[in-house]
């Protein structure tokens, strides 16, 4: 047998056991369905906590309540919200009566308005006493789709999470703005994600593209690139490497940033948000076209919307109502929680935050994968490239030659345009990747002199 037949072999048996593992897999921990349980089918980008907490609340929720007829969830996890769309897509194309999953939980507006304007969300239906705890938008920002066929499950904001300590021992102050990001004196002390692994990750990016405008936007992340020393894959490694002391500051959504701070403390990380450079974004949660237990799928809304799940979001870990094993440290869309007295895991009322970006959700939406594949072939397929040019650039004030290191390959109206006609024809799309790739490549390459 010839070793790229063993090595094919292996690899398909390994595939085998990656798929069996995904669905067996549960919130980090193998809980085989009790015999008889109807299954609810969930694909997620959440982390194993999510995950555990919620599994655990709704069986019990629904058991107690329904004991003759169990149920159990089973969770697919196929990667951040990048992935999870184009698996969704992928499978639609293939069965588009269904695709044997119920619900789509977690993952930011974008990938939802995308797959709502495919057609793959189903209208769903929830009582007036939860629906009416719900405010229609926050800040401008819808928290439901207007025909519900989505719901914001919690609420999320963005901003930059920053470790006191490296920053003192740098001589350097704490950030304010996202073009702090972009400042050189941060070279190497940056850390990011890559927005096409995590749906937060990309929104941060599109945050900022939309807070000064395509050109600048564009120009602040690949400054920001240039003092990242390597990108991590998914959107709470930023976050951790800031809580280790392996970075100084980062975008990150709120949630992750709350994290470090319960485990290090506030004297030593701090989170954020640029005053009306950032949004409060609704997580939201849907059921999917040809779900195969739509009644389930519809009991599962009504919990997490409702006060048993919004609690597993707010409380602290270990409290009544609250999460067994894993704080989640969000904030919650039902509006009473705000006003008890509650043994709360994060501070503040996310309601009150005001902000004059007026983000737009639909453009967002439009250039969801374009955007990844643009910042794919001109950030990180070239970033070594990028970070030798960024050490001359940053540091030397010529700003004839920072304008040569951020131009972007096209303009936001051509990026629109592309994607709505050649972005849909495969060949195409990897014909100007790699015009992108290549002219970014000799860009960076000839401001280092590295040709």
């Amino acid at each position: 047998m010839s070793r790229w037949t063993e090595n094919a072999i292996l690899a398909v048996l390994g595939l085998v056991v990656l798929l069996f593992i995904t669905r067996a897999w549960s919130g980090g921990r193998h809980t085989p369905s009790p015999r008889g349980a109807t299954v609810l089918t969930i694909v997620s980008p959440h982390w194993e906590g999510i995950r555990y907490e919620f599994k655990r609340g709704f069986e019990a929720w629904w058991n107690e309540n329904n004991p003759a007829v169990p149920v159990s969830i089973e969770w697919l996890t196929p990667g951040g919200t990048s992935q999870i769309v184009r698996f969704i897509e992928s499978e639609y194309a293939k069965r588009p009566d269904g695709i044997g999953i119920d619900v789509l939980f977690g993952g930011g507006v974008p990938p939802y308005e995308y797959l709502n304007s495919r057609g793959f969300l189903e209208k769903a239906s929830l009582p007036q006493e939860i629906l009416g705890g719900i405010r229609p938008a926050i800040g401008g920002v819808r928290l439901y789709e207007i025909e519900h066929r989505w719901f914001g499950a919690a609420l999320s904001g963005f901003g930059i999470v920053f470790n006191r300590q490296v920053l003192r021992r740098l001589d350097l102050t704490p950030p304010r703005t996202w073009e702090d990001l972009a400042d050189p004196r941060y070279i190497d002390w940056v850390a990011s994600g890559h927005p096409a692994s995590s749906g937060s990750v990309h929104m941060l990016y599109e945050v900022i593209l939309q807070a000064y405008g395509f050109d600048k936007g564009y120009s602040i992340i690949c400054g920001m690139a240039g003092n990242v020393r390597a990108f991590d894959e998914g959107g709470n490694a930023t976050p951790r490497a800031i809580g280790l002391g392996e970075a100084a500051l980062g975008g990150a959504i709120d949630f992750y940033a709350f994290e470090q701070v319960d485990a290090f403390g506030e004297d030593n990380i701090g989170f954020i948000m640029p005053q009306n450079l950032s949004v409060i974004s609704p997580d939201p949660i849907a059921v999917m076209k040809g779900a195969p237990n739509p009644e389930l799928a519809s009991a599962f809304l009504r919990f997490v919307l409702g006060e048993s799940g919004q609690k597993l979001w707010y409380i602290k870990k270990g409290e009544p109502d609250g999460p067994v094993l894993f704080g989640l440290n969000r904030f919650p869309v039902l509006t009473e929680l705000y006003e008890r007295f509650l043994p709360t895991a994060v501070s503040g009322n996310p309601y009150s935050f005001s902000s004059r970006l007026d983000f737009n959700y639909d453009k967002s939406s439009r250039r969801w994968n374009i955007l990844n594949d643009l910042l794919q072939a001109t950030v990180f397929d070239v970033h070594h490239a990028l970070r030798s040019a960024w050490r001359i650039v940053g540091p030397s004030g010529d700003t004839a030659l920072l304008h040569q290191f951020v131009r972007s390959p096209v303009t936001e109206d051509e990026l629109t345009t592309l994607a709505a006609t050649k972005w849909k024809i495969p060949a195409e799309r990897a014909r100007i990747m790699r015009q992108w790739s290549q002219s970014a490549s000799s860009k960076f390459r000839s401001i280092s002199g590295d040709l």
